[in-house]
């Protein structure tokens, strides 16, 4: 009876020496690569640029999946903010959550809330829409 209770023990010990991470290949250790690929910027870094960008008091801000047309400008992740400006106007700001890009602005008092030397940044003219976009019928570009 002995020498099977030892031979029990031995063979847990050989069970148990075998399932523990330092026996696995270290390989199986790594995380798989999708996380090495995508590392959103955090999300009060982000909400200190929209501050920096926009008057007004952050009352939300989350995270959500890219609307179509940000997926086809690479963005895989999307912070959303609202923004209430100094005229009490609401502000929807959707910025990508791995470089920071402004990819949407929308709501009155954009232009009155916008920070006197904030620049449009990469993505989006002044009135948030996409550089070159024209702002509506009857604009014409200067030659």
């Amino acid at each position: 009876m002995i020498a099977a209770m030892t031979r029990l023990s031995t063979s847990l010990a050989l069970i148990l020496a075998a399932l523990s991470p330092a026996a696995l290949p270290v390989a199986a250790q790594e995380p798989p690569p999708i996380f090495d690929e995508f590392r959103p910027l955090p999300l009060h870094e982000i909400a200190r640029r929209v501050s920096d960008r926009y008057v007004g008091r952050l009352i939300a801000a989350e995270a959500r999946p890219p609307l179509p047309q940000e997926r086809d400008l690479g963005a895989a992740l999307v912070y959303e903010f609202r923004l209430v400006t100094p005229r009490r106007q609401m502000l929807q700001i959707r910025v990508d959550a791995r470089d920071g890009r402004f990819l949407e602005v929308a709501g009155r008092g954009q232009i009155e809330a916008l920070r006197t030397g904030a620049r449009s940044g990469p993505g989006l003219g002044p009135r948030g829409r996409p550089h070159g976009q024209p702002f509506g019928r009857g604009m014409r570009d200067e030659d």
